[in-house]
């Protein structure tokens, strides 16, 4: 593997580990938000 093609190969996978963790931390909030809407949707009831 020449130099460029490893800088290009460590380049997608570093933007493409960015996008993977930042999916995982909209996840995590969505189900916080979920939780909290289903904790205030019980003490209403």
């Amino acid at each position: 593997m020449t130099q460029p093609e490893l800088e290009t190969l460590l380049h997608e996978t570093r933007e493409n580990f960015k996008i993977a963790i930042d999916d995982l931390f909209n996840v995590i909030e969505i189900l916080k938000d979920d939780v909290n809407k289903l904790k205030i949707d019980k003490k209403i009831i």
